[in-house]
């Protein structure tokens, strides 16, 4: 009779366990349908610059951002892979090695050929999160590589008038509770800004193994005005905290 009563209070418990776990998964599957819903709205309406903010672009950008950083103020939400947004293809999602950080960036859909991204971070650092935005940067984040001080180097694409694009690449710590870049890592910079002709198909290459970035060269003719590739290819390769030739 024990034994019987035993195995039934297992049963019963693994049965809400089940139901928790289902509830939660409803949870998460609809948290990540809104927000696409959301940003699907600010893509049908990127024209609608109404005064009627309600109706606007702008109202509904503001309500995908509140409603991103409220989700990713949770940690059962900051942890999702948010499979339906990121299958935007206007919309780009990395995680960092750790899994510490992860990185939303958006197209603003402002019109041309010119891109604007805008961004929202999340930290998550034994089971508590914060939220914030990556300042100094309207690009589309698309790497972030764990360094060997637990700092991060991210790649992040962007467009610029007069047909070229752009890379810049930053070395960012936690600290004080924000992102810092690192002060001269770049070659005595601290960004590496990559920029060039938006037909080529040339972009920084950050090797793991070696721990080294390298990219093609491009120069600006004085008389063109346009980059033209020299032929030669950079090399920085991390040493001490910074990016050296």
């Amino acid at each position: 009779m024990k034994y019987t009563s035993f195995i039934l209070a297992v049963v019963l418990a693994m049965l809400h366990i089940s139901c928790i776990s289902q509830k939660m998964e409803k949870k998460t599957e609809s948290a990540d349908s809104l927000l696409l819903n959301i940003y699907n709205s600010y893509y049908e309406h990127r024209q609608n610059y109404a005064t009627d903010q309600s109706a606007g672009r702008d109202s509904i950008m503001q309500r995908f951002k509140n409603e991103l950083k409220s989700y990713l103020s949770q940690p059962q939400y900051a942890q999702l892979d948010f499979k339906a947004l990121k299958s935007h293809p206007n919309v780009h999602i990395i995680t960092s090695e750790d899994q510490k950080l992860k990185i939303f960036s958006w197209d603003l859909l402002n019109g041309g050929t010119n891109h604007t991204y805008d961004n929202v971070f999340v930290w998550i650092d034994e089971h508590k999160t914060q939220t914030g935005k990556i300042n100094n940067d309207e690009s589309m984040y698309l790497k972030a590589y764990l360094l060997p001080d637990n700092s991060y180097l991210t790649i992040a694409y962007g467009t610029k008038g007069a047909g070229t694009d752009y890379y810049t690449l930053r070395k960012l710590s936690w600290q004080n509770q924000h992102f810092t870049d690192c002060e001269a890592c770049f070659e005595g910079e601290n960004k590496l800004v990559y920029t060039k002709p938006r037909a080529d198909d040339s972009y920084p290459i950050y090797n793991i193994t070696s721990k080294t970035i390298s990219f093609p060269e491009y120069r600006k003719e004085e008389e063109t005005g346009f980059f033209k590739p020299t032929g030669d290819t950079t090399i920085l390769k991390y040493t001490n905290g910074k990016f050296t030739k």
